[in-house]
């Protein structure tokens, strides 16, 4: 007769033979020690005389009056018996109760759930480490989609033509309404007034234009002039449909943090001058407000993000006309071919990607009328 149990600890399943009840062993998967449970004989039964060692072993002797003779319990070998049993179990280490196989059942409730805890453990890996294959295969589609979609779009660059006004020109007036200064209304009206008795002058250090800030009823009124070094630069954005599509996509974004800079820099203005006049203190630093406050209020979000760029200098719009799509820009007179390209703002970003460049066309000469003279008068 044979014992069949599982492991308690790997849930494997281990027979040996019915003389290796109680002993303790080696589980032949796990290794773990454990208790060989002891069948209890059905009630009412007698025992199984045990089997002989072999069928054509001669028949045992009769019982004398001293009682059967011991029972060697015979040695179990590796083949028949896959636990190498080490001890009989001591009577410390017995249950404590009357049946052995309740004892075994009741010692190792607890451990086929870290079996099965273990074994739905590593299904989970597993089912992780299945999901993790088509996530990164996924993850490089992507790439290669994004790779693929952004090589395919029109490139930001190629050439421009543009022109040079080498008459005088008077550029239209911006306006910085009251309404976008958010300061008291008195300081308002003080600081109008005083600009439109006094307008107030600003000079680039390197004489590229002159700026006027003028009070009025209205607001801020702002003027642009050239300067004896420089002249009016124009470039019409239309003219190539791919810069055309990509501003009309982004321009919006731009202009508004065109007009949220303007606003800010016309409040701050307005309470710096406020200071000065009521304090005597000396007048704020202009050359921020020129291109925050004036050169704001004369251009759309397109002047607000292109800048021209000649030789290693970067030239900021000072006048965009929103309806024919032009930008202008005062550069140095000899300027022949200039670079259209995305500013760079102060925190480090450059939003536009792309580079133009702008040959200058120079306007046809006037033909002579009959009887005019290229002498000056005086000459």
């Amino acid at each position: 007769m044979a014992i069949l149990f599982d492991c308690p600890f790997c849930s494997s399943s281990i027979q040996v033979p019915d003389t290796a009840a109680g002993r303790q062993g080696k589980c032949p998967k796990c290794g773990r020690k454990l208790l060989v449970p002891k069948v209890a004989p059905a009630p009412g039964s007698e025992p199984a005389a045990a089997p002989s060692a072999c069928a054509a072993a001669p028949p045992q002797p009769v019982a004398g009056a001293g009682g059967p003779p011991p029972v060697e319990i015979p040695e179990v070998g590796e083949a028949e018996n896959p636990m190498a049993f080490l001890e009989q179990a001591s009577a410390a280490e017995k249950p404590a109760v009357d049946d052995p196989v309740a004892a075994l059942a009741s010692a190792t409730t607890a451990r086929p759930s870290v079996a099965r805890a273990l074994k739905k453990r590593r299904t989970r890996r597993r089912s992780g480490g299945s999901l993790l294959v088509p996530l990164m295969f996924a993850s490089v589609l992507g790439a290669v989609g994004a790779f693929y979609y952004w090589q395919s779009q029109p490139e930001l660059a190629g050439t421009l033509p543009g022109t040079v006004k080498l008459d005088a020109v008077e550029l239209p007036t911006g306006v910085v309404l009251a309404d976008q200064i958010d300061v008291k209304s008195l300081v308002k009206q003080q600081v109008l007034e005083d600009l439109e008795s006094h307008p107030l002058r600003m000079k680039s250090t390197e004489n590229l234009m002159e700026v006027e800030l003028r009070g009025s009823p209205a607001g801020l009124e702002v003027t642009v002039w050239e300067t004896p070094k420089t002249r009016f630069f124009t470039v019409n954005l239309r003219r190539n449909a791919v810069l055309n599509q990509w501003l009309s996509d982004n321009v919006l974004e731009f202009d508004r943090a065109r007009r949220e800079e303007l606003a800010e820099a016309a409040t701050r203005f307005t309470i710096d001058w406020a200071t000065s006049l009521n304090e005597g203190t000396p007048p704020p630093e202009l050359l921020p407000y020129r291109n925050r406050l004036a050169l704001n209020s004369m251009r759309g979000g397109a002047g607000y993000l292109l800048v021209a760029v000649a030789g290693s200098s970067s030239y900021s719009c000072v006048y965009e006309d929103v309806a024919e799509g032009e930008l202008w820009f005062l550069l140095p007179e000899e300027t022949r071919t200039f670079r259209l390209a995305g500013r760079k703002f102060d925190d480090g970003t450059q939003p536009f990607p792309g580079s133009y460049t702008v040959n200058v066309e120079l306007p046809a000469e006037k033909p002579a009328t009959a009887g005019s003279s290229t002498t000056r008068p005086g000459d």
